[in-house]
């Protein structure tokens, strides 16, 4: 039995695909399209996905995707009666949820398919359910508290309740407009990141400053004390206002201002232009958001563990990207153990929605949990070696060399000292990773001991801003050694401390504020990736090495052939591309 899930008309559209149940294959539309957090309709994740499954299209029986329109109907009716929001947003949703009732011409156009007989049946799951869903049966826990939240989705921004088996019990949810989510964004806005997706940006400036308006924060988003959830003072927001101030239907996703012209005036700055300098001021309006974000969260997820009385948790939604509140969690909450899925942002909810399918909706029993991101497409020897045929006259005329190695050891070895000796590599191995992080298979590495290599990173190839940190990938038995945690961290979900001890030793992949985005390197998961950090571990004595996604202010490369023209057009040193070498 296969079951297609589907994130579509939404950012961040992706596939994923269950056979019986087991996760086969899941991979985000950008990787294709090459437009970050690609919206509408996930076209070529549906073939990718069907294919990878090694089923024909007949035996596709479930259709899953992360939509309910019908979801809390009569509270939006009556939130457009008293709010009157613009016409032309509410015109634009109704032709959303048109979509998502039929997706058969969609369908058969992913799988190039016109039969009659190819009706399988949809199944419309809500947004925040499908968040739960794909972080708690994709969990190895049997039971554990489920919690969900992000901009909103169904209506919803933030869920709530238990997972125990094979079902789902929810016990409350916060409503829109009042959202975590938008309270991020319209603060990102403000600091001067225009974009869909920067919230990262303002998590890592937060590090710069301490909180200095907490109690006008407290003030703009506030908690009861007698039950779990929040609210945000609607005066400083547009989004409950202009329904069509996020755009989903295809291409980049378009976010209006979500911010009042009250915000600015109780702030008493003007909103920072994108190449404008970033001052103490806005450093210290990023802390004390992330710090208010943390209280809130705490605090629901204090509330939700008194109710539960468990020891687990499982987490989704884009605000469970925040590795600064993540790394929180277990000291500033009872629960004891906290598992988060590599794609916990919308591109995961795919990934949810099959899994609702298949236990909630089918009653099947649980399967094995996710123990790596690596669900994407990948390349063998041949298709590889055919790229680098087509590519010989750009390889000659840009002075490389290219050397193929049938020994994994050998060529990780070279890696390795190449790496030692101060080179970029570009890493391109094995399947694309689910979620946003590149996780060891398309990243960009380099030495983390080198006091200059984040701004030669910065300036060469990411082209990006200087106060944005890089991560390091530790072999998995090592982290201890140099960070304050023993725990796996294998989808750069959280950050640790670097113990004193060792901050000198790695400069380029510690933030200001002594922590690092960690990544775990399990030599089960990913043994190539593991075996390069090893070689480099015996020839300097440091098992990690500094490791950020393999693109240009692109989304991560997915094939060969992206690959080769982004190592051709910037200055990285080396390109890793399978058992090839090009230096």
């Amino acid at each position: 039995m296969l079951i297609l899930g589907l994130n579509a008309y939404n950012a961040d559209a992706s596939a994923a695909i269950l056979t019986n149940g087991e996760l086969t294959a899941a991979v985000e539309e950008e990787r294709f399209t090459r437009i970050k957090h690609s919206a509408g309709f996930p076209y070529h994740g549906v073939k990718f996905c069907v294919d990878a499954s090694n089923y024909g299209t007949q035996d596709l029986q479930h259709i899953a995707i992360c939509r309910n329109p019908k979801a809390h109907f009569w509270e939006k009716v009556l939130f457009t009666l008293l709010n009157r929001p613009n016409v032309s947003g509410v015109v634009d949703r109704l032709k959303a949820n048109s979509k998502v009732l039929n997706l058969q011409d969609e369908l058969q156009q992913s799988l190039n398919t016109v039969s009659t007989n190819f009706q399988p049946k949809l199944h419309k799951v809500e947004h925040h359910k499908a968040h739960i869903a794909s972080a708690f049966y994709a969990s190895p826990y049997e039971e554990s508290a489920v919690f969900s939240v992000d901009g909103f989705g169904d209506f919803v921004s933030a869920m709530w309740g238990v997972g125990r088996g094979n079902k789902l019990h929810i016990d409350g949810a916060v409503k829109f407009p009042h959202s975590l989510g938008i309270l991020y964004t319209a603060i990102t806005q403000y600091l001067g990141l225009p974009k869909f997706g920067d919230e990262y940006k303002t998590m890592a400036l937060a590090a710069y400053a301490t909180p200095n308006r907490m109690d006008f924060f407290r003030s703009l988003i506030t908690t009861d004390p007698r039950q779990i959830g929040f609210k945000m003072d609607l005066n400083y927001f547009t989004h409950h206002k202009n329904v069509n101030s996020m755009q989903w239907l295809e291409g980049e996703p378009i976010v209006d201002i979500l911010y009042s012209p009250n915000l600015i005036q109780a702030l008493g700055q003007p909103v920072r232009q994108y190449d404008e300098p970033m001052t103490e001021f806005y450093y210290g309006i990023a802390a004390s958001l992330q710090r208010r974000l943390e209280e809130v969260v705490f605090d629901m997820l204090n509330k939700l563990h008194k109710k539960t009385g468990l020891k687990k948790l499982t987490m989704a939604g884009g605000v469970a990207l925040n590795c600064t509140m993540n790394s929180k969690i277990l000291d500033n909450t009872p629960f004891e153990e906290l598992y988060i899925q590599p794609a916990a942002w919308d591109g995961g909810t795919s990934l949810g929605s099959a899994l609702y399918v298949w236990h909630d909706v089918l009653d099947n029993p649980r399967v094995q949990p996710m123990e790596h991101a690596y669900w994407g497409p990948s390349y063998d020897r041949n298709q590889i070696a055919e790229v680098l045929e087509a590519y010989t006259l750009e390889i000659a005329q840009s002075g490389k060399s290219v050397t193929e190695f049938t020994d994994t050891n050998r060529l990780c070895q070279i890696t390795a000292k190449d790496i030692s000796e101060g080179k970029i590599i570009g890493w391109f191995q094995g399947k694309t990773e689910f979620g946003p992080r590149a996780l060891g298979n398309r990243s960009i590495i380099a030495d983390p001991r080198r006091h200059d290599m984040r701004e030669i990173l910065n300036e060469r190839i990411k082209l990006r801003e200087t106060f944005r940190p890089f991560a390091p990938s530790i072999l998995e038995e090592s982290v201890s050694e140099y960070f304050d945690t023993d725990r796996p961290s294998p989808y750069m979900l959280v950050n640790a401390n670097i113990k004193p001890d060792k901050k000198d030793l790695l400069p380029a992949v510690v933030h200001i504020d002594g922590t690092s985005r960690i990544q775990t390197v399990s030599k089960d998961s990913n043994p190539r990736y593991w075996n390069l950090i090893n070689e480099f571990n015996n020839i300097t004595g440091v098992p990690v090495i500094l490791n950020t996604s393999f693109n240009e202010n692109e989304p991560i490369v997915c094939t060969p052939s992206e690959a080769l023209e982004c190592f051709l057009r910037t200055n990285m040193d080396v390109l890793v591309l399978g058992d090839f070498i090009l230096r």
